[in-house]
């Protein structure tokens, strides 16, 4: 009995190591008719009453609408140290700025359309943030006039390789957190050989 509880200690310890904060991507967006580019997004935000909140999968080709100021608000845990960079083409005729864990990463006031093209020079970067391994929120902040052209994003560990800015690809960054632990077959080959184990050690008492 005290094998077998063990063995199912054992299983609840290596499941619950198994688990990691799932990836989530948020839009909020608000009137915005101010006519110019915040010098304070954050606060321009807070001064704004939220008319929509949207939960997404994948931050791609998405039109918030004209007159509007954003928030996209993206939780992420990373496995291990990286070297992350985002970048976002946006449809912002007054600007943006991004924020990693409350604190401005980069901020434009300049008209901001990205032609929907990650090459053109009106993308916004976060830059290579050094991040280790844990939990982080980044937000994007955008405000936009008189369109409603398309915005999308995008995130690279490697500089090279960019990724789709989507809930599965985030959720891969976590994949590292857990590689140490055993895999399912694993857990079974273990909790078998414990059982193992007990079996043979009852055998021995009772023949002793």
């Amino acid at each position: 009995m005290r094998m077998m509880k063990t063995a199912m200690a054992t299983a609840i310890l290596l499941a619950s190591a198994t688990s990691a904060n799932a990836a989530t991507i948020n839009l909020e967006t608000a009137s915005y008719t101010d006519g110019s580019s915040p010098s304070d997004f954050v606060a321009a935000w807070n001064a704004a009453t939220v008319s929509t909140t949207t939960s997404l999968t994948e931050f791609v080709n998405v039109q918030p609408g004209r007159d509007k100021i954003n928030k996209l608000s993206i939780d992420f845990d990373a496995g291990q140290a990286f070297n992350l960079d985002f970048r976002f083409g946006l449809d912002a005729g007054y600007g943006a700025a991004i924020y990693l864990d409350d604190s401005l990463i980069n901020q434009r006031s300049d008209d901001l359309w990205w032609s929907n093209n990650y090459n053109n020079s009106d993308v916004i970067y976060s830059g290579n943030l050094p991040v280790t391994a844990g939990s982080f929120s980044l937000d994007v902040y955008w405000a936009e006039g008189c369109c409603n052209g398309s915005n999308a994003g995008q995130f690279t560990v490697d500089g090279t390789n960019w990724q789709s800015l989507s809930v599965s690809n985030l959720n891969a960054l976590s994949a590292q957190a857990v590689s140490a632990v055993p895999e399912p077959s694993t857990y079974a080959l273990m909790l078998g050989g414990l059982g193992l184990v007990g079996f043979m050690a009852a055998r021995r008492k009772k023949t002793a």
